[in-house]
Protein backbone atom coordinates (compact mmCIF):
# COMPACT_ATOMS: atom_id res chain seq x y z
CA UNK A 1 0.00 0.00 0.00
CA UNK A 2 1.53 3.72 -0.66
CA UNK A 3 1.29 6.29 1.49
CA UNK A 4 1.14 9.86 0.99
CA UNK A 5 2.25 11.81 4.79
CA UNK A 6 1.20 15.38 4.68
CA UNK A 7 2.18 17.77 7.79
CA UNK A 8 1.29 20.92 8.44
CA UNK A 9 1.40 23.43 11.17
CA UNK A 10 2.85 26.94 12.12
CA UNK A 11 6.00 28.05 11.45
CA UNK A 12 8.91 26.84 13.32
CA UNK A 13 6.82 23.98 14.54
CA UNK A 14 8.98 21.20 13.53
CA UNK A 15 7.47 20.28 10.41
CA UNK A 16 10.60 19.94 8.27
CA UNK A 17 13.15 18.33 10.98
CA UNK A 18 10.17 15.66 11.21
CA UNK A 19 9.54 15.06 7.50
CA UNK A 20 12.68 14.28 7.58
CA UNK A 21 12.75 12.15 9.94
CA UNK A 22 10.51 10.11 8.46
CA UNK A 23 11.68 10.18 5.42
CA UNK A 24 14.72 8.81 6.59
CA UNK A 25 13.39 6.07 8.54
CA UNK A 26 10.97 4.91 6.11
CA UNK A 27 12.58 2.44 3.27
CA UNK A 28 11.45 3.79 0.17
CA UNK A 29 10.55 7.82 0.60
CA UNK A 30 11.12 10.87 -0.36
CA UNK A 31 11.33 14.40 1.41
CA UNK A 32 9.41 17.28 -1.24
CA UNK A 33 9.48 20.84 0.42
CA UNK A 34 5.77 22.94 0.31
CA UNK A 35 7.91 25.18 -1.73
CA UNK A 36 8.87 23.01 -4.43
CA UNK A 37 4.79 21.53 -4.66
CA UNK A 38 3.40 25.51 -4.86
CA UNK A 39 5.72 26.00 -7.65
CA UNK A 40 4.78 23.29 -9.59
CA UNK A 41 1.51 24.54 -9.44
CA UNK A 42 0.46 26.36 -12.88
CA UNK A 43 -3.09 27.09 -12.61
CA UNK A 44 -6.01 26.58 -10.00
Amino acid sequence: MKRIFILSGPAGAGKSTVSRKLAEALRKSTYIEGDTINHMIVRG
